[in-house]
């Protein structure tokens, strides 16, 4: 007997895998007698390939469910002042998020955004950001390197 009404997420990964071998010619019966997949989930799996393909190069990894934020604007607004401090090798904090968040949010007009830490903790996941740490070359350079 078959395990009826059992779910499975699958990571994003196995989706661009499906997704892949779709775009190569296979079919989608081939998919789902190759994989445990019902009919269903290739067929929706197919529909939604462009925000799979998206999220993925996106390096959002590990992700099994793809959720998109209620203030699409201001999240999006954050994550490339977020990029760009990063990119200059500046510290960001979790502070300093919510802070900017903030600001984005005031300048877009969304009365009804709140930067609580739980909002903060999801925006972190769904962007694989795991520290603000400055990380690189500027991280390892000593003081007295400097001095020299």
């Amino acid at each position: 007997m078959a395990n009826v009404g059992k779910r499975k997420a699958f990571p994003i990964e196995d989706k661009v895998q499906f997704i892949r071998k779709l775009q190569n010619g296979e079919n989608q019966s081939a998919i789902y007698k190759e994989f445990p997949l019902s009919k269903s989930t290739v067929a929706t799996i197919w529909k939604n390939r462009d925000c799979i393909i998206s999220a993925y190069e996106k390096n959002i990894n590990g992700c099994k469910r793809l959720r998109k934020a209620k203030k699409e604007n201001v999240e999006e607004a954050l994550f490339k002042w977020f990029t760009l401090q990063r990119s200059r090798n500046l510290p960001v904090t979790g502070a300093i998020l919510q802070a900017k968040a903030n600001e984005f949010a005031e300048l877009f007009e969304e009365k009804s955004f709140v930067c609580s830490n739980g909002w903060l903790d999801r925006f972190k996941k769904r962007y694989n950001i795991r520290s603000g740490k400055v990380v690189g070359e500027a991280a390892n350079v000593c003081s007295s390197d400097i001095n020299h």
